[in-house]
Order: C-alpha cells, then structure tokens, then sequence
C-alpha cells in the first residue's frame, strides 16, 4: 500500500505555502518532513487530513491495481503541541477520548 500525493498545492491570499508536491510514501517505511518555520509542513497534513481545503492536487491510497480516496480515519499522526482542555485531567481527557471512540476501538 502507498500513500501517494499528487500535484497538492494551497495558496493563502498571495502566498504560496505548498507548490506542486508530489511524493509516494511507501508502506513500512518511516518518513520525517524537515524544514523550517513557516516551511508548510503542517499546512500539509492540514490539507491531508482535509482540516484545510487545497487549491489543486489529490491524494488517495494505491495498493497498485486501485486507488481509495483518503478519509480522515484513514489518518492519524501526532501535533508537536497537543491540545488537552485545560478543565479535564490528563486521565479525564483520555477517559473522554475512549468513551467517544469506543466503537471503533478493538480490544
């Protein structure tokens, strides 16, 4: 299975973040975005994660015979600042977190 990324660009106003990107993430394999501040990396998984609406581009995932347009549950990474409500506990927010998910939770 692949992750393919094909021809993804998002502007704001006049600002071009992500020009044309193209790349294939190969299953089984660990992959790291580097760059700057402000370089568009998470615009990126913004766009990936349809948080952010892009101006051109598709990704879907291949397993070589077909391709299946991605959907958010498709996804899951990790933000560098983590958003945890202030007025819940560390155990209290993942106790929310399960009780909300727990349909889709094996084991």
């Amino acid at each position: 299975m692949k992750l393919v990324i094909e021809n993804l660009s998002k502007n704001f106003d006049k600002k071009c973040v992500l020009k044309n990107i193209n790349f294939t993430f190969e299953s089984g394999k660990i992959y790291g975005l580097l760059g700057r501040n402000g370089a568009g990396k998470t615009t990126f998984f913004n766009c990936l994660n349809e948080d952010l609406k892009c101006d051109s581009g598709e990704f879907y995932l291949s397993d070589g015979k077909s391709n299946k347009k991605i959907e958010s549950s498709d996804i899951g990474y990790v933000l560098s600042t983590p958003v945890v409500p202030e007025f819940l506990t560390g155990r209290e927010f993942l106790k929310y977190f399960i009780d909300i998910n727990k349909d889709n939770i094996k084991d």
